[in-house]
């Protein structure tokens, strides 16, 4: 898909993506930007691609990595995921893992983990 929008501000913003399914594999990616008009304004553009497998009707994986790039900083904020949801009758247990790299694009800024385990119930 394709979207463009321009603001009143003066930020022209538009996002590309694609998404490709085989069988159990889905392959997805997006690219975004957003241009500020203003000779000292801030542009931001952004890659994300991922990958989910459908191991069965229960277990499902997938990965993504994203970079994201400030024109006013000197580092690109990097991340990287781990995915994993397995649904068994009405009960579903997923969880993830995200580590991120220069957040707040800050190269002094300590790596980022997160780390979320969730077990839902449908009654």
């Amino acid at each position: 898909g394709s979207e463009m929008c321009i603001r009143d501000s003066g930020t022209e913003e538009q996002t590309l993506s694609a998404k490709y399914v085989m069988g159990s594999i889905t392959l997805m990616y997006a690219d975004a930007s957003m241009d500020d008009d203003d000779a000292s304004g801030t542009d931001y553009d952004g890659r994300h691609m991922g990958v989910s497998f459908a191991v069965n009707d229960d277990l499902t994986i997938s990965y993504d990595i994203s970079k994201a790039d400030k024109s006013s900083a000197t580092v690109d904020e990097e991340s990287s995921s781990l995915q994993a949801s397995y649904t068994m009758g009405s009960m579903k247990l997923s969880g993830y893992q995200t580590d991120t790299d220069n957040p707040g694009w800050d190269s002094d800024a300590k790596s980022d983990e997160v780390t979320e385990l969730a077990l839902n119930f449908s009654f």
